[in-house]
């Protein structure tokens, strides 16, 4: 994303103020009445600007629970470098009456701590009075501190720059522990909400296939670039992130969907993680069941298993496994999936077998697959269906679960663009996409062919620049016509968002990704809820 800091703390009587304070300072939140979400983003602001300018000093950022704020359903942390020592977490002040720790960045021996309460930086920030000032060297960092107006502090954190894109987050704060550590309670995951309106929100969904055709970028930038885009995303409030799976691919498609989940659930703290979808023929379903349980634990509970068929004789080849018995294989792994997960001794084709540790909770399973019949199992055997870009196929799938008592799934939801990208100058920006786009079409085409003889589906149509362009599947967008397009799919819907489709040049994404984020994601939130 593009640096968003701007001409924040760009007065020179910051660093003036620091540098007449020397030793360490330590930026603490105190309380404030009303608490705003802005102040707190400003503090977090301030102190990673600090940190920035002065990276032989410890800047901390503040770690608050979100009860603070109104919100008891989660507790949000600043991205810090290391954890506080432990005397540096003595007396540290308290928000509304919640912890509050304060973490240090980047320096190992403390010679000199030098707290600087940030009342009147907050003040100036978030329109509050600042309280009274507490010590003669509080006193000298308020007049020698100061702050330059800045309207851009909604910008997300992650959205700083890439150094501290790079930073691992501590993903929640309960407490500050003995240790001076941050305990972590992780988040619980439902699949669905409900809008204000009653309906369901709009879904946001940012996926990745990681294909790294020779043209576009390497696919070491790639996964750099996912990770950090989907750190973004979280920030940002995106629902799900989906991740495919593919083998033998020579664009290196996605081989191994539960890796990469982890890696992301280590960079984030809400999004889902779906594996849109997984082939589960191709897996030992014990080893599975296994790996599977490691992701959901790891990451917070927040996995959600997509699993598929696969089509590619290629692949069922390369594993040792026949095509023609996969969905015989789907049934059984879902099964032993089932069994697995309860942590409890089973047996399996006349072994006894454990799977531990025990997923909690066990993730959602959801069955892929382009026809009829695989709409009704996963209606019979699954959690849910991972529908296709076919709506028709949606009412088979409802029908079943209706049949089998299951709960109504509702109508289809409405599907955005498999591919959007958000730009002020969409008739120069397709003509660098539509390389990407058209390698995506072709290989689909050439694996359908291998796998039916022919091509099938979406890839079955002459595919050139000029038919992609009219596609309604893959469109540029400037940002007004975006929103039009949200207000089309309203609420009970699916927006995507496919950054690096294809090897696109992570810079190239980010700058698009800036842009939805400025002109296009605040204007969502009145079909999310």
């Amino acid at each position: 994303m593009a640096d968003p800091t701007g001409p924040l703390l760009r007065d020179q009587r910051v660093d003036d103020g620091l540098d007449r304070l020397g030793g360490i300072v330590a930026v603490q939140p105190v309380e404030i009445d009303p608490v705003e979400p802005e102040a707190l983003q400003a503090l977090a602001e301030v102190a990673i600007e600090l940190r920035g300018r002065h990276a032989q000093r410890v800047v901390a950022c503040a770690v608050v629970e979100l009860a603070a704020l109104g919100r008891d359903d989660e507790a949000r942390a600043f991205p810090l470098r290391e954890p506080a020592p432990e005397h540096a977490l003595a007396g540290a002040p308290r928000a509304r009456g919640n912890p509050v720790a304060v973490g240090m960045c980047g320096v190992e021996e403390v010679a000199a701590e030098r707290h600087v309460a940030v009342e009147d930086l907050l003040g100036r920030l978030a329109g509050h009075a600042g309280p009274e000032m507490v010590g003669a060297e509080t006193e000298l960092a308020h007049r020698e501190i100061g702050l330059a107006e800045d309207p851009s502090l909604h910008r997300r954190l992650h959205a700083i720059s890439p150094e501290w894109r790079q930073v691992r987050p501590l993903l929640a704060a309960k407490r500050p522990t003995h240790a001076g550590r941050l305990s972590w309670s992780p988040p619980r995951v439902a699949l669905s909400a409900r809008s204000d309106s009653g309906g369901e929100p709009m879904e946001l969904v940012i996926s990745y296939d990681m294909r790294a055709p020779g043209f576009g970028a390497p696919a070491r930038e790639l996964y750099a670039a996912a990770l950090d885009q989907v750190e973004w995303a979280d920030a940002l409030g995106f629902d799900i992130v989906g991740l495919g799976e593919h083998h033998a691919s020579p664009d290196g498609y996605n081989p191994s969907p539960l890796v990469l989940a982890s890696a992301m659930g280590a960079r984030t703290r809400r999004i889902r993680l779906r594996t849109s979808v997984l082939l589960a023929p191709l897996y030992d379903p014990i080893k599975l069941a296994e790996d599977a349980a490691v992701t959901q634990l790891a990451t917070g509970g927040r996995l959600i298993l997509g699993l598929g068929g696969g089509y590619r004789p290629a692949e069922f080849e390369m594993f040792g496994q026949r095509l023609d018995e996969r969905w015989r294989a789907i049934g059984e792994t879902i099964e032993l999936l089932r069994s697995a997960w309860t942590g409890e001794p089973f047996t399996w084709k006349g072994r006894r077998c454990r799977v531990t540790p025990r997923p909690d909770p066990p993730p959602p399973i959801l069955l892929g697959g382009g026809s009829a019949a695989a709409a009704r199992r996963a209606a019979r055997i699954a959690d849910g269906w991972f529908p296709p870009l076919e709506p028709k196929l949606w009412k088979p799938y409802r029908e079943e679960c209706l049949a089998l008592g299951k709960p109504d799934p509702g109508e289809y939801p409405r599907q955005g663009p498999i591919f959007l990208w958000i730009s002020e100058e969409p008739e120069k920006d397709w003509e660098r996409l539509l390389p990407h786009a058209l390698h995506q079409l072709r290989s689909y085409s050439e694996w359908t062919v291998e796998a039916y003889g022919r091509p099938m589906g979406p890839y079955a149509k002459d595919m050139t620049a000029e038919t992609v362009r009219k596609s309604a599947a893959y469109q540029v967008l400037t940002p007004e016509q975006t929103l039009a397009l949200a207000e089309k799919l309203g609420s009970h819907s699916v927006f995507y968002l496919n950054p690096l489709l294809a090897g696109i040049d992570p810079a190239f994404a980010r700058r698009m990704l800036d842009l939805y984020e400025r002109k296009v994601h605040p204007h969502l939130e009145r079909w999310r809820g």
